[in-house]
C-alpha cells in the first residue's frame, strides 16, 4: 500500500478584489467636507452608501461594484481598508482584513465549491499560517504560501494524515504518514518523502487491530520500495 499522494493544490486567490483599479473614491462638490450618502453613483460605475469626507469614501460604507459584487466595511481615503466582508456574485465571500483594497491580516474565505479558509492573507494572497476545510472531506492545517501548502497537516477523508513540509502541493522531507481504515491506523510511516512518495531512509511499522505494532521494515526507500 501506498501513501495517497495530492496533486498540487491551489486555493482560490482573492486577486479579483483588485479594486484599486476602480474609482474608489467620489469627485462630487459638497457643501461639507464630510457627510453620509446614500445610493452615491460611483464614477466606476457602482452605488455607495456611507460616510464621505473631502469627496473620498471615509468610514464605515457600502459599495456595490458594477458587476452586482458587494463590499461592506471600512474605507480610508477612498480605499477599501481595515475590517469588512466583501460578498461576490460568483458565490465566494471574504470577511476580515484589508489593505490596499485586499485581503491582508487574519479573515475568513468561503470559496464557492463550499470549501472554507481561515487564516492570514497578504495582499490578496493566502501567505501565513491557518486551515482550509474543502466540501469533499479533507482538511489542511498549517503554512501557507501563494495558496499553496508548505508545511503542516493534512487529514484525508478516510482519516489518514500526512504531517510535514510539502513542494507543489506533495510531501516532500521528512513527515510522518498514517494509514487509516475504518477508524483505524493500520501503518505508519516515518522518515523521507519525495514527490508524495517514501524515498530515502524511513521506517514503517505496521499495526494489529488493537493497535499493538507488528512489524518494523527500516532501512532506504525509493519510490515507496524498501530496497
Amino acid at each position: 500500500m501506498e501513501p495517497k499522494a495530492r496533486k498540487k493544490i491551489f486555493i482560490p486567490v482573492v486577486t479579483v478584489l483588485a479594486l484599486l483599479a476602480l474609482a474608489l473614491y467620489a469627485f462630487g462638490l459638497f457643501e461639507d467636507d464630510s457627510r453620509q450618502v446614500t445610493g452615491y453613483a460611483d464614477p466606476a460605475g457602482g452605488h455607495y452608501s456611507g460616510a464621505m469626507l473631502n469627496g473620498k469614501y471615509e468610514g464605515q460604507g457600502t459599495l456595490i461594484l458594477p458587476e452586482g459584487d458587494r463590499y461592506e466595511g471600512s474605507f480610508r481615503t477612498g480605499m477599501i481598508d481595515a475590517q469588512g466582508k466583501y460578498i461576490s456574485t460568483e458565490n465566494w465571500v471574504y470577511e476580515g482584513g484589508f489593505a490596499e483594497g485586499k485581503p491582508s491580516g487574519g479573515g475568513v474565505f468561503s470559496t464557492a465549491d463550499g470549501g472554507s479558509y481561515q487564516g492570514v492573507f497578504r495582499l490578496g494572497d493566502i501567505t501565513g499560517d491557518g486551515s482550509f476545510s474543502s466540501k469533499d472531506g479533507w482538511s489542511f492545517t498549517g503554512s501557507f504560501r501563494d495558496g499553496e501548502f508548505v508545511t503542516g497537516k493534512l487529514t484525508l477523508k478516510d482519516g489518514s494524515s500526512y504531517e510535514g513540509p510539502f513542494a507543489e502541493g506533495l510531501a516532500e522531507g521528512e513527515g510522518v504518514y498514517r494509514h487509516v481504515e475504518k477508524g483505524k491506523e493500520l501503518w505508519r510511516y516515518e522518515g523521507a518523502f519525495s514527490a508524495g512518495q517514501r524515498h530515502g531512509r524511513g521506517t514503517l511499522i505496521t499495526f494489529d487491530p488493537e493497535g499493538k505494532s507488528i512489524m518494523t521494515d527500516s532501512g532506504i526507500w525509493e519510490k515507496n520500495m524498501l530496497k
